[in-house]
């Protein structure tokens, strides 16, 4: 069971978009969990939606995702998280949004699952906006944990969306259950999944 800790430092290679989109994108999947503390839809007329970032809506329709998601960090962002919802519906994608009674939501985790069972994950720094989420413009040091199981399919997805010359920008190394309370990364990330789902949530 591998994990790999990403980094990102340069504009115009986003590792966090692309094992995203490239999970949603296959067989391997079909549910998954966002939280992020902003969801960037139009955020002050700002012409930059996450929901047509690398075709987001379009892959999370076509591939039939059940999507979750749950925010935000404050009453700023709710219209842009409320637009980004419009905007997924209208793409056909099956969508639950919620956000978190009182707000300051700021944990960022993705869990995608296969027939309710984690097999990929990332727990880190970034959000669902343009300066994390895309390639233009300015963008943000971010820092991701990725998890993900062993199985062949979603370990060959993975591999094939981390660059092999990343100049010191991830770190790789195995999970060891026995170091981790005899956890597997499928029995931690539905935890996690359980807690997140459990919190003061309302329907958006």
């Amino acid at each position: 069971m591998p994990l790999a800790i990403i980094f990102r430092k340069n504009l115009d290679q986003n590792i966090f978009r692309d094992l995203i989109i490239n999970i949603l994108d296959s067989t391997q999947s079909d549910e998954a969990l966002i939280c992020s503390g902003f969801f960037q839809e139009n955020f002050k007329k700002s012409d930059y939606q996450v929901s047509l970032e690398k075709g987001f809506a379009t892959v999370c329709a076509s591939r039939k995702i059940n999507l979750t998601t749950i925010g935000i960090h404050n009453n700023t962002w709710k219209q842009s998280y409320q637009n980004f919802k419009v905007n997924m519906l209208a793409s056909n994608v099956n969508i639950k949004c919620f956000y978190k009674n009182g707000l300051a939501w700021h944990a960022k985790v993705f869990i995608a699952l296969k027939n309710s069972i984690p097999v990929f994950g990332i727990i880190g720094s970034s959000n669902f906006t343009s300066k994390a989420f895309s390639t233009a413009g300015k963008f943000n040091n971010e820092c991701d944990v990725v998890l993900w199981t062993d199985e062949m399919s979603v370990d060959y997805i993975v591999q094939n969306s981390l660059p092999r010359d990343n100049f010191g920008s991830i770190i790789r190394a195995p999970y060891d259950p026995a170091q981790n309370g005899n956890l597997t990364i499928e029995t931690r990330l539905l935890s996690l999944q359980s807690e997140i789902l459990n919190e003061n949530l309302v329907l958006l």
